[in-house]
């Protein structure tokens, strides 16, 4: 009896034991799973950073037409669920701010939009010209010798006054010919746009070379829709040239002006005949020639 209970005894502590040892690996098991349960969260926060777009934006607001310069772009970060949200865009390394330099905007952007590439116009682009303009302004070209437009030297943005002159010869009643010169201001104070294919207002060597050897320039200049249609007649009647002049000269436009203002000695002629002398705001000399 005394070595039954004895052994039942034992095995009940055995089994009791063999719990207690389950029951404590059971326990040991949970703990460190709940410790690696809780780290992720470091791990997420870093993956977030890591999916970050570094993209170009613009530092200031800009309306449609202007010219980009350097201070108007950097480099801003974005996430990558915002990246995804933009029509295009610019990631930093892929592209040199200054290859955008006197780039054109298509539309108005404002601070920290990102620069989308297919909505800038580089010079030479299809429609650069046109969206320079300001509105209800025309952009109109005329051909010049190169030293009637200043030996080259007129630049796009400068301001300029656009003269026409016009040469009439005339039968009187003899056998005398008279001869009518005028010249007047066709436009004033219009800004040009382009020279030649030249559209910045940066000259290299080689494009000064170039303007060199040319005999003609074609100057284009930003006009109203009235001084398109004067510098047209007057393209048209005569010959046209042009003056540089200060941007912030307001002077009126110059009156009508004969050569017999210039050469005082055309008034009378060389048989002792009159010349016609008119005053006024048109003023119109008449001088014969033999």
């Amino acid at each position: 009896m005394h070595a039954r209970k004895i052994l039942w005894l034992t095995f009940g502590l055995a089994l009791a034991g063999f719990v207690l040892l389950l029951l404590s690996l059971l326990r040991g098991d949970e703990t460190p799973t709940t410790s690696v349960a809780s780290e992720p969260l470091p791990v997420q926060a870093s993956e977030e950073k890591s999916r970050q777009v570094w993209v170009m934006t613009y530092t200031r607001a800009l309306a449609a037409g202007q010219r980009l310069a350097m201070s108007d772009l950097t480099w801003r970060p974005i996430s990558q669920q915002q990246a995804d949200g933009l029509v295009a865009y610019v990631v930093k390394d892929s592209m040199k701010p200054e290859s955008l330099k006197g780039a054109v905007l298509r539309r108005s952007v404002t601070t920290r939009d990102a620069v989308n590439p297919f909505e800038l116009l580089k010079p030479g682009d299809s429609g650069f010209l046109a969206v320079q303009l300001r509105e209800g302004m025309r952009a109109y070209s005329i051909q010049l010798e190169k030293h009637e437009a200043q030996a080259g030297l007129v630049a796009p943005g400068d301001f300029i006054d656009i003269y026409g002159t016009v040469e009439r010869i005339e039968n009187s009643d003899g056998d005398r010919i008279y001869q009518l010169e005028r010249a007047y201001t066709a436009a004033s104070g219009v800004r040009v746009l382009a020279v030649d294919q030249r559209v910045v207002e940066d000259f290299s060597s080689e494009e000064t070379e170039d303007s060199g050897k040319q005999k003609r320039l074609i100057v284009t200049a930003e006009l109203t829709p009235k001084q398109a249609t004067q510098v047209a007649l007057a393209d048209v009647q005569g010959k046209v040239t042009i003056a540089i002049r200060h941007p912030e000269d307001i002077a009126r436009p110059l009156p009508v002006t004969r050569m017999t203002d210039l050469f005082p000695e055309n008034r009378t002629t060389r048989s002792g005949g009159a010349a016609m002398l008119m005053r006024g705001i048109d003023v119109e000399i008449q001088g014969s020639i033999e």
